[in-house]
């Protein structure tokens, strides 16, 4: 007997006064990827926007996803921006988000922080979570969508993360966008053969 699919949370903030970013066009060019997939049926897509850091704790209650994704800002501090009651910019604590990540660790299994210079929090994050993705440094827009389209067409295909992650690198050089060593990715055990998102136990 199949078993449920597997949830990717996707979460987005773009604060009134931080630079507009393209984030539908991001949450639309994944879910077209995922709904053309050979392996479609295996996931589930739930886009959150304008979340606020009182959002965070009930959707991870909520949904249980074995798949957080991020996508918005980050300051040079490595932490992630989120939305205040107003709409505009609220910093979270990075041992705060580390620490939510830790208490939903029975059910996320990968994170994906594309962000800017996420890569702290994602170090921070590996404590708990088997694979967690960050940026070492600035990525534009358009390249953060390339890059994680590129990410979810191979999961989607059923390739573990690390290939996933190798797949979605490629794709910023088929588009000629010279960040490709700007993505980073964090494994707990590098030296095993990583998880494979597709598969059914």
């Amino acid at each position: 007997m199949s078993k449920a699919p597997k949830t990717i949370l996707f979460l987005c903030a773009d604060p009134t006064d931080e630079t507009r970013l393209r984030l539908g066009q991001e949450i639309r060019d994944i879910e077209n990827q995922l709904r053309s997939a050979k392996l479609r049926s295996r996931f589930k897509l739930i886009p959150k926007t304008s979340v606020r850091l009182a959002d965070l704790s009930q959707y991870f209650l909520d949904y249980e996803p074995e798949i957080v994704h991020f996508s918005g800002h980050g300051n040079i501090k490595g932490e992630l921006c989120f939305e205040d009651a107003h709409g505009q910019a609220k910093t979270a604590p990075k041992d705060g988000i580390a620490d939510l990540f830790a208490l939903s660790a029975k059910h996320v299994q990968c994170a994906v922080l594309n962000a800017c210079f996420s890569a702290p929090q994602a170090k921070a994050i590996l404590e708990s979570i088997p694979s967690v993705v960050g940026m070492r440094k600035e990525i534009g827009d358009r390249a953060a969508i390339v890059f994680a389209t590129g990410f979810y067409k191979a999961i989607g295909a059923g390739k573990s993360v690390g290939e996933a992650f190798e797949f979605a690198k490629v794709e910023l050089k088929l588009f000629s966008i010279p960040v490709h060593a700007t993505p980073v990715l964090f494994q707990q055990k590098p030296d095993f053969p990583p998880f494979i998102m597709g598969r059914t136990e």
